[in-house]
């Protein structure tokens, strides 16, 4: 073995040479391994030490428990591939270089063992709503479980299954991902269209409203299974004790969409062009005498709007 790794050090680049150490320091320890391979799976800028995520992260890897020791050992044996870095106002670890990432997603388990991952965030997440309802979650699980989810298609019924965590998420980010990975894809679970349908309502919506305005917004799109009853087939009902549902409803039936909010008057052309980063954004023009232009993705605005118009607009 030290004579196989001699040679990828002599003749490798900088991801062999990666490939190399991360062997040596697997056979040294298997906890390590998980929390260096842990990195590969976290969303934004890095998985956070705080409430034990990155712990709880590679845990599901190894299927044991990681210890804070093991974090300071893995932190001084596999210091040269690690970065500290900062999200949310919290400290984030994540691979120091893109390629080591890359190395891991491209092994042909990755896929299942971010399902994994995904449900151990999610039963972090609705274990500590459980002990306390009212609890600010780690905003690293509120701002990314939804790219978790997107990973893999089972990853949004895991979500639906967990309602007191999905009730918590920002409405934008599960809408966004959909939006970005999902939408036409896959089959959507419909509690999650129904987010996407009223993600400009529910952002502005305490978190005890949320269940009943999706299963306004399941009504609303034909979808005769209301939020309580998928939640009470998927994974058990809310509990939160003041959450309110729909029981009956008769309503005109709407197409699944994603309603961008910004105008105060009848829109009145849309035209869809590419930004010069490369996304795909849409411009709008209003009777309220407005150009805008907007990020369908991320469901609003890019800039303020153009105006200088003394009357109407039309496309």
């Amino acid at each position: 073995e030290r004579r196989r790794d001699l040679d990828r050090l002599l003749t490798g680049n900088h991801r062999s040479l990666f490939v190399t150490a991360y062997d040596r320091l697997r056979r040294a320890s298997s906890t390590t391994a998980a929390l260096i391979h842990a990195l590969a799976f976290a969303q934004g800028r890095g998985l956070p030490r705080a409430d034990r995520l990155w712990a709880v992260a590679a845990g599901a890897l190894l299927d044991t428990a990681i210890t804070e020791q093991d974090i300071d050992n893995a932190l001084d044996a596999a210091a040269p591939y690690i970065m500290l870095d900062a999200e949310s106002g919290q400290s984030v670890y994540r691979l120091a270089h893109q390629t080591f990432t890359e190395h891991f997603r491209a092994e042909p388990h990755h896929q299942a063992l971010a399902g994994r991952v995904l449900a151990a965030l999610l039963d972090t997440a609705a274990r500590t709503l459980a002990d306390d309802p009212d609890t600010t979650l780690n905003p690293y699980l509120t701002d990314h479980i939804a790219e978790h989810a997107a990973v893999d298609p089972s990853g949004w019924q895991a979500l639906v299954a967990q309602p007191d965590v999905l009730h918590r998420l920002p409405p934008a980010r599960i809408a966004g991902e959909v939006m970005r990975i999902g939408f036409g894809q896959y089959q959507i679970p419909a509690p999650i269209l129904a987010v996407v349908a009223t993600a400009h309502i529910l952002t502005t919506s305490a978190p005890v409203d949320r269940p009943g305005i999706l299963d306004l917004s399941l009504a609303r799109h034909g979808i005769h299974q209301p939020a309580a009853a998928a939640s009470n087939t998927q994974g058990g009902p809310d509990r939160h004790p003041r959450h309110w549902h729909v029981t009956a409803a008769v309503l005109s039936r709407q197409t699944v969409h994603r309603t961008l909010t910004g105008h105060t008057s009848v829109v009145t052309g849309v035209a869809v062009f590419t930004g010069p980063d490369g996304r795909v954004l849409l411009a709008t023009t209003s009777w309220d005498a407005t150009v805008r232009v907007w990020d369908p993705i991320a469901g609003g605005p890019v800039g303020q709007p153009l105006t200088g118009h003394t009357n109407w607009v039309t496309g």
